[in-house]
């Protein structure tokens, strides 16, 4: 009995090791056929038609042309708002846009004014007090010149009738007379100098305090700024001090800009293109938007500007966007105002006889696409150069002739590798017959 039971199991394990070695031959070649066979393949045929690309597009309107209206340039510092039009208000030409306090301006005025009469009394007086000064030193010299005269005249020089001291002493008196001729002299000419020095400094504040009253008169002149011509007022919010806008109350330097009318006769479309939609982008491209409010319209654009970099629109967002800048062909109409949002598509490609297959046919491996062509038997995996495409189709340049069709769900890895591996045994018949 015991013998039998050994006898068994000998010849059990025999047939598993049997068993074993045929499925590690044999095996793989029948479960990959009969696994290609039992996942029915969804094929699509290709047929040469023409095929155009599309990159979608989002963003806003905005004027092609706008008139900016900036702080007067005053050389009084900041300037207060009084008042200031509503953002968004349509305007005619020659209404007030915005108003600037003038109050320090006129306080400015007037401290000016009385500068300037003080000066004009004080150069009054230097004239007169020179000329006075002048005219008295004037008066000493020619005295001085007339003692002069006489001491010359009458001076004793015969040694015969004066003494030796009386001589002297008229010497004397020549040569004090001759210097206090020439000292006067001097000082005339001094006085005079200082006369006119005193007058040109005073000439000089004169003229500065009329440029700066003839400034302030301008500046108080430039306070109330009007529309230069029809539009709609939109206000500047830009910078961590105007987010907000401008208001009454708010201080503004000189040059800043703070309202602009849009001349939205003509009007553009800023736009952001998907970093992966924009590879055959390109300057002169065309295309057409829609705007929200009004889907049912479309307007044909053209692609006028675009950045050399793409950007993201979320700080530390992965997801990177191309500006674009669209001329819009379209003039006058009432639907297109700044700040409305657009929907658009740019054309980026336009192919004639094209095959062009769903992007689930396409498999990438090293840097090279393949699809699967459905061939009798078993599917055969080939190498394709592509073309152009969108986000569900694209272009195959070579590498599959129209008529032949492609797998739609392609054979996975593992399957793929088995048959790369077991493709000469089925080739040799292994399998049923």
């Amino acid at each position: 009995m015991k013998h039998w039971v050994v006898n068994a199991s000998v010849f059990v394990l025999c047939m598993v090791a049997g068993v074993w070695v045929f499925a590690d031959r044999s095996l793989p070649a029948w479960l990959l056929l009969r696994e290609l066979q039992a996942s029915k393949p969804i094929t699509y045929t290709p047929k040469k038609t023409s095929f155009t690309v599309e990159a979608p597009a989002f963003g806003e309107l905005q004027a092609g042309s706008s008139t900016s209206i900036s702080v007067p340039q005053v050389r009084t510092g900041g300037l207060k708002v009084f008042w200031i039009v509503k953002d968004g208000s349509a305007v005619k030409k020659g209404d007030t846009l915005v108003e600037f306090d003038a109050s320090e301006l006129i306080q400015q005025t007037q401290e000016t004014n009385n500068s300037l009469e003080a000066t004009l009394r004080q150069l009054e007086m230097t004239v007169l007090r020179g000329n006075s000064d002048t005219g008295q030193v004037i008066v000493d010299r020619e005295i001085a010149g007339m003692e002069l005269e006489k001491a010359t005249t009458q001076a004793p020089k015969d040694r015969d009738i004066f003494t030796r001291n009386e001589i002297i002493e008229g010497e004397l008196n020549i040569d004090l007379s001759n210097t206090k001729v020439s000292e006067l002299g001097g000082k005339v000419e001094t006085k005079k100098s200082l006369n006119n020095t005193s007058q040109r400094i005073l000439v000089i504040e004169r003229k500065q305090h009329e440029s700066k009253r003839d400034m302030l008169r301008q500046s108080l002149g430039s306070l109330k700024i009007l529309a230069p011509h029809d539009g709609l007022v939109l206000q500047k919010k830009e910078g961590w001090w105007m987010d907000q806008g401008t208001s009454a109350g708010d201080t503004r330097w000189p040059g800043t800009v703070i309202l602009t009318i849009p001349d939205i006769s003509t009007m553009k479309a800023r736009v952001y293109v998907l970093e992966s939609d924009a590879g055959n982008l390109r300057i002169g491209q065309t295309g057409h938007i829609v705007v929200d409010s009004h889907p049912g319209l479309r307007f044909n654009s053209t692609v006028e500007r675009m950045e050399t970099l793409a950007r993201p629109l979320e700080k530390e967002s992965p997801v990177k966007y191309f500006e674009v800048l669209l001329k819009i062909d379209a003039k006058d109409s009432q639907v297109l105002r700044p700040g409305k949002m657009v929907r658009a598509r740019i054309t980026v490609a336009e192919l004639k006889d094209a095959l062009v297959v769903p992007r689930g046919a396409l498999s990438e491996e090293n840097r090279k696409f393949f699809v699967w062509v459905d061939r009798p038997g078993a599917p055969e995996k080939r190498a394709v150069e592509i073309g152009p495409g969108d986000g569900a189709r694209i272009a195959l340049l070579s590498g599959v002739r129209e008529g032949e069709s492609v797998l739609l769900n392609p054979p996975k890895a593992e399957i793929q590798k088995k048959d790369t591996n077991t493709a000469p045994q089925l080739s040799k018949g292994i399998g049923p017959r």
